[in-house]
């Protein structure tokens, strides 16, 4: 019987970045990653970078046998709001992980946020509005301890790449 395929999901963030981990649509764990605003945006941009190779290795320790490993990072679209603060340190953080990741190996494809934030819906959804359909479709999920709910996004983004909602992008 063949393993199962790993995806790591990722919501890239200026100051938190969600990852989810499933074994084929089973969702595994999801953590979040944080970095001090303080410091220079390259500094923080390293900073995830290297706390996501951390995550990543560690639970692929745990795993036992070959996997096929897919990294998916959302890239930002259509967020062309007023609000929209922190776009370039943002930017800066998606090419920075989609370089590093791809560099140790691992495929990474790319998930764009206009897409995958309708879950099935004719429009994209509030981010509070997607928090609580992750929070029907996968019990694991807690949101006590996802303020930011950047940990339902990346639970969300990789449930859409693996056609839970919507087309299925793999």
């Amino acid at each position: 019987m063949p393993s199962k395929p790993i995806l790591f999901s990722i919501d890239v963030g200026s100051r938190v970045s969600g990852i989810a981990v499933f074994e084929d649509t089973t969702l595994l764990d999801w953590s979040l990653v944080k970095v001090p605003t303080s410091r220079d945006p390259v500094d923080r941009c390293l900073m995830m970078c290297s706390a996501i190779e951390t995550i990543v290795e560690g639970v692929l320790e745990k795993i036992e046998g070959e996997r096929t490993v897919t990294i998916a990072v959302e890239v930002p679209s259509g967020q062309n709001r007023p609000w929209a603060r922190g776009l370039i340190t943002l930017g800066m953080a998606v090419g920075m992980i989609i370089a590093y990741l791809t560099a140790l190996g691992y495929r990474v494809v790319t998930v764009s946020t206009a897409k995958w934030t309708r879950l099935d819906s004719p429009r994209c959804l509030a981010k509070a509005v997607r928090a609580k359909k992750i929070e029907k479709v996968f019990p694991t999920y807690d949101p006590t301890n996802d303020k930011s709910l950047d940990g339902a996004d990346a639970i969300g983004m990789g449930a859409y790449f693996l056609g839970l909602f919507g087309n299925k992008e793999s």
